[in-house]
């Protein structure tokens, strides 16, 4: 991932360690729990055989799709992975049970998983950027990956946000499958992408 969102999260980490606050949705930016756990089931429609499957979390932040993985009854294998280890130990010390790495650790040992989802991991990025980690994952897999993004349709915009132009993001995912689906129905500044094998 990009040095802009390392230094984001980093910023926002360290804030609110300084104020001593708490660790929920707020502490990854974002807006609301209900929000937040919507995103999480939306990517969760991947397929009705995710939640006993092997998944990768990319950019999985301080761990909170596992309260929701948990909610779900996941009987699968899990394993988080984020650009930050500030971001690692605070989910591991937070939900000991579940499996965390560095994305650092990771690259290299040629694991493959069933699905990999990433939510929110494109908040401060490129389209170049987009599209090389796009592809990232879809390496990792062996069913499909899920991912969402702020959308360039929103009717309003944060600055300092990527907004990628879903079209433009199905274009490039159909040169890598065409197996690919495009949802723009749940948020109205969002939308999630499935690609399958």
């Amino acid at each position: 991932m990009n040095d802009d969102t390392r230094k984001y999260f980093s910023d926002v980490i360290q804030y609110y360690d300084i104020h001593n606050m708490t660790d929920d949705y707020t502490a990854v930016k974002w807006g609301s729990k209900k929000s937040q756990w919507l995103r999480f089931e939306v990517l969760s429609k991947i397929d009705k055989d995710l939640f006993s499957s092997s998944l990768i979390d990319f950019g999985c932040g301080l761990g909170h799709i596992t309260e929701f993985l948990e909610f779900s009854n996941f009987t699968g294998q899990y394993l988080g992975i984020d650009i930050l280890p500030n971001m690692i130990k605070k989910a591991k010390d937070k939900y000991p049970k579940w499996d965390f790495d560095i994305i650092d650790n990771f690259w290299g040992s040629q694991r493959v998983f069933d699905y990999c989802l990433a939510s929110g991991i494109f908040t401060v990025a490129t389209e170049t950027i987009m599209y090389e980690q796009i592809e990232n994952m879809f390496s990792l897999v062996n069913k499909g990956i899920a991912f969402n993004s702020l959308s360039s349709w929103a009717p309003k915009k944060e600055v300092q946000e990527f907004y990628a132009d879903p079209l433009k993001v199905i274009e490039f995912c159909s040169s890598l499958t065409p197996n690919v689906v495009l949802r723009h129905d749940y948020l109205p500044h969002d939308f999630t992408v499935y690609m399958y094998k």
